[in-house]
């Protein structure tokens, strides 16, 4: 199976062509990867030239930075380093599902459609929404791979420790969320009113969204026909009535508003990798710089080109089509990759051939 594009060439040439601008360049730890993500750590850099200097000599196949800050980055044990603060970052890789695409798939479009959607309702709704933090202070970046990183690099975010931070991965994972700690009282039932906030508050917005909905759709939703019945006749009185809280104002409903807080937990959480997040020290992708595993740029994005992100296009280096035999019939976005390939798919084809993947 040959695919016919030389990695260390078009990496050699990106980095030669482009200047990657790094914050707080001098208290951060780089590490870089050849034959695996990390083969060596501690270095450290004075100014970006040094850095970018080094990428253009070198031609890392992967290179990362810590998340932490430090008085003396390239000290080792750990300890030594001096931690002054750590940016807070969230790595989403993994859908929200459990999908069925086979063994061939090699990008699975599915997948990272639902990704980006996680992306979009952890800066909207957890970030900015429940946790208030400032739009200027959270940056986004493709990881080069199958998900996004997400960084708030400033305010009281950068000091919290890794108990706080992985308090937050399970609130926007929604581990905890049931219906008891929704609704305050069950006889009569009393839940979230017009002042609830957090996963309660979204809740409720969502319930007076669907109330509107056809009998048909409610019943599609897990409600019964006279419990449908009961919200399409009195939907103005049951909005009314849960924004101040009651919600037994229509009586018979709460067996389908258990349904529905499920179902919208599910579809409504974000998976993080928890170990990047609470971890103070860890490693993570450069932003703008190269993934050995895909060819693609871990591209900076902003939040309004998430939603049409294809790393194919948006984040590829560019170049001519090339042949393709493909003997043990690879897929990427669910469709068999053709004899005739672009650049930016050849040199995906050839990195994953590289590490393996085929």
């Amino acid at each position: 199976m040959t695919v016919g594009v030389d990695i260390h060439k078009e990496f050699k040439e990106y980095y030669s062509s482009n200047f990657i601008p790094v914050s707080r360049l001098s208290e951060r730890e780089f590490g870089f990867g050849v034959l695996k993500k990390i083969d060596y750590r501690h270095k450290s850099f004075q100014s970006e030239k040094d850095f970018n200097d080094f990428l253009a000599r070198e031609v890392p196949l992967f290179a990362s930075y810590s998340t932490g800050f430090y008085s003396y980055p390239d000290r080792r044990p750990i300890e030594k380093k001096e931690l002054k603060s750590a940016e807070l970052v969230f790595d989403l890789d993994s859908p929200t599902f459990k999908c069925n695409h086979d063994s061939k798939e090699l990008f699975c479009w599915k997948c990272f459609s639902d990704i980006k959607m996680q992306c979009v309702r952890l800066v909207e709704d957890f970030l900015e929404g429940d946790f208030g933090v400032p739009g200027s202070s959270i940056s986004i970046n493709y990881s080069g791979s199958k998900g996004f990183h997400i960084h708030v690099s400033e305010g009281p975010w950068v000091d919290l420790n890794a108990v706080e931070r992985r308090r937050l991965c399970e609130y926007v994972k929604g581990s905890g969320v049931k219906f008891e700690s929704v609704f305050t009282r069950l006889n009569p039932l009393k839940g979230p009113d017009f002042k609830s906030k957090g996963w309660s508050g979204m809740f409720r917005d969502f319930v007076l969204r669907l109330i509107n909905e056809s009998q048909v759709a409610l019943k599609e939703r897990g409600a019964t026909s006279q419990q449908a019945k009961k919200i399409s006749e009195n939907k103005e009185a049951l909005a009314e009535s849960i924004k101040k809280g009651n919600w037994d104002r229509v009586r018979g409903l709460e067996s389908f508003w258990r349904v529905l807080l499920d179902v919208f937990v599910e579809n409504s959480r974000v998976v993080v990798d928890e170990s990047v997040t609470f971890d103070l020290h860890r490693l993570i992708r450069i932003p703008e710089s190269l993934h050995g595993e895909t060819g693609f740029m871990a591209k900076r994005v902003d939040l309004s080109e998430v939603e049409d992100f294809d790393p194919f296009f948006d984040a590829s280096l560019k170049g001519e089509g090339i042949s393709f035999k493909n003997e043990g019939g690879v897929k990427i976005k669910g469709v068999v990759v053709e004899e005739r390939v672009d650049f930016s798919t050849a040199l995906f084809l050839e990195c994953k051939k590289k590490f393996g993947y085929f």
